[in-house]
């Protein structure tokens, strides 16, 4: 219990402020309902339950219990926030859909926790009502530099946590990089990504939080992986060694220490929006959402403008369906009409098999054509 209640106000101290950004961009409604789903020690309850106000409601479930106290001591007396420990999958299965407004995961929908995140998300969304809001947010750790000016080293000794941890390799689905498609797949509408960085240096105001999160956090998971997993990402006995020495406070290479050191983590946020009354969904109907396409006049429309104004120039495209072009100006035409008109340009263009040529005048806007113009396929 000691050590989990250090990691995560370790984690707090320096993702708070991240926390806040992401949970701000969200825009929540005042009196809005929320589901923190794995909330751990809670450190996106006091962000949620401000932006919800007086008259929301949050609740932050978790499985394991310890996490739960942890964040009931975060919160404190907070009237808004309630607190279960409890299977995310028990709750999908007793919450009414539509009932929430928003749903936060905050580095929970992983492989190692779920077999299927994309699953989870869809069943989710159900929960959500029209308009809600799934926010998936992670602190993005494989794409953090906590080992500035030993970049290889740091690419190893990742790959060695992401082992240690059962990540998703890569190309598989379930990796935490796809929550994009995942919400996507799930129907959500203006899914987006934004990164919100956590940077730490000796200079900024938050450098006690994150000397103590590289000690609590960081450090002792890079050993852990490293001991467990260095023949499998092609570390030797050497580059151990190196790395120990660079993390091990008090010795002179502590990497910390060295003047302009820099960590830096990108946590990443990826939301969408269930559409506002989405109901009930086909996919095979909502294929035929189509769209108008119009077929460009070409230059040369000034001197003949073809068969376009009896066929149409407007056509409706839609999945498996060939569609005839759309309202030809000629069905609106009288019947004689229909049999040409004749155009004004003064140009000479060929009208018939034998190369004869027809000449319109400017003088009179009615000619007399030779009768093989009348058979010839470029008469209107």
């Amino acid at each position: 219990m000691s050590d989990l209640s250090a990691w995560h106000d370790a984690w707090a101290g320096v993702a708070a402020a991240a926390v806040s950004d992401a949970v701000a961009s969200h825009g929540l409604a005042v009196g809005a309902r929320v589901l923190d789903v794995g909330t751990g020690g809670g450190v996106a309850l006091p962000a949620l339950a401000n932006a919800v106000g007086p008259d929301g409601r949050v609740v932050g479930i978790d499985i394991e219990a310890s996490s739960v106290a942890l964040a009931r001591r975060r919160v404190g007396d907070y009237p808004t926030i309630s607190l279960e420990a409890r299977d995310v999958g028990s709750v999908i299965g007793t919450t009414a859909p539509g009932s929430v407004d928003a749903i936060w995961a905050g580095d929970v929908l992983w492989r190692n926790y779920f077999d299927n995140p994309a699953d989870l998300v869809r069943r989710l969304v159900g929960l959500l009502a029209p308009g809600g809001i799934l926010a998936v947010f992670t602190g993005n750790w494989y794409s953090s530099r906590f080992l500035y000016g030993h970049p290889e080293l740091e690419r190893r000794v990742l790959a060695a946590s992401a082992r240690r941890w059962a990540v998703a390799h890569d190309g598989d689905a379930t990796h935490h990089e796809h929550a994009p498609a995942w919400l996507e797949a799930a129907g959500l509408r203006e899914v987006r990504m934004q990164i919100y960085p956590m940077v730490g240096t000796a200079t900024g105001s938050n450098w006690v939080e994150w000397q103590r999160y590289l000690q609590v956090g960081v450090w002792p998971d890079y050993l852990a992986a490293v001991r467990a997993h260095a023949p499998d990402v092609g570390m030797e006995a050497a580059d151990a060694g190196r790395l120990e020495a660079l993390i091990t406070p008090g010795t002179p290479r502590y990497l910390p220490a060295q003047p302009g050191y820099v960590a830096f983590q990108p946590a990443m946020l990826v939301a969408g929006r269930r559409c506002s009354a989405q109901g009930t969904r086909n996919a095979h109907s909502e294929t035929h959402y189509g769209i108008y396409a119009f077929t460009p006049a070409s230059p040369l429309a000034l001197v003949d403008p073809g068969v376009d104004r009896f066929t149409g120039t407007m056509v409706f495209l839609e999945s498996h369906k060939r569609n005839e072009f759309l309202v030809p100006p000629a069905r609106d035409w009288a019947d004689v009409a229909r049999f040409g008109d004749c155009r004004r340009p003064c140009c000479c263009r060929p009208s018939c098999r034998s190369g004869c040529c027809c000449w319109c005048t400017l003088a009179s806007p009615a000619i007399a054509m030779p009768a093989c113009c009348a058979m010839s396929p470029a008469s209107p």
